[in-house]
């Protein structure tokens, strides 16, 4: 029994260090991913960037499921996962969400133009508003731009124009915003 008290302290004490970091301390955290192996995980590990200690998060509520190709991002103290793989090499459409104050795991329960399962895909927030696009289906690279209301639950297709990029997995995404200097360097020019 004294084991017991022992893991919900620290499950407490995690909570409470997940809920400072979301306040700006700079806990990243490392969601799910596979191995070279194929194996698949579902754990979430804390990264302390001011101590460098790595910390095994223990999450409550339904079970993430073993996930890679998926994408997570934070929303109002929620980490929003959306698609991915399991070892079986099935792709997902579904979105979970992570509560940085409970560290509890729960389906997010969504509507409208729900996109194609799949993993590998680009994602962005802005606001509270999920993009994806692209990544891999079962039946192949995918090319569309799919958008997730966080506050309404509502998936829609949009129109990406004439020009879509080809349709591609693995891509990277960045939201740009007004030009900022960086710090502590000049920028070097040739």
């Amino acid at each position: 029994d004294d084991d017991d008290d022992d893991d919900d302290d620290d499950s407490d004490a995690c909570a409470s260090s997940l809920k400072r970091s979301w306040h700006g301390d700079g806990m990243l955290l490392i969601v799910g991913g596979a191995d070279p192996d194929a194996r698949h995980f579902s754990e979430v590990y804390a990264f302390d960037r001011v101590t460098h200690e790595w910390a095994l998060v223990p999450t409550r509520g339904l079970s993430f499921p073993p996930t890679s190709g998926h994408s997570a991002h934070v929303w109002c103290s929620t980490v929003v996962v959306f698609g991915g793989q399991n070892e079986a090499g099935e792709v997902s459409s579904t979105v979970w969400m992570l509560d940085l104050a409970t560290v509890e795991w729960r389906r997010f329960a969504v509507h409208g133009a729900i996109p194609e399962p799949r993993h590998a895909h680009a994602s962005w927030l802005v606001g509270s508003q999920l993009f994806v696009f692209g990544g891999t289906s079962q039946r192949g690279l995918l090319d569309d731009v799919c958008r997730l209301d966080l506050e309404t639950g509502t998936w829609t297709t949009w129109d990406a124009g004439s020009r879509v990029p080809a349709a591609r997995e693995m891509a990277s995404c960045c939201v740009l915003a007004r030009p900022t200097r960086p710090r502590g360097r000049e920028a070097v020019s040739s």
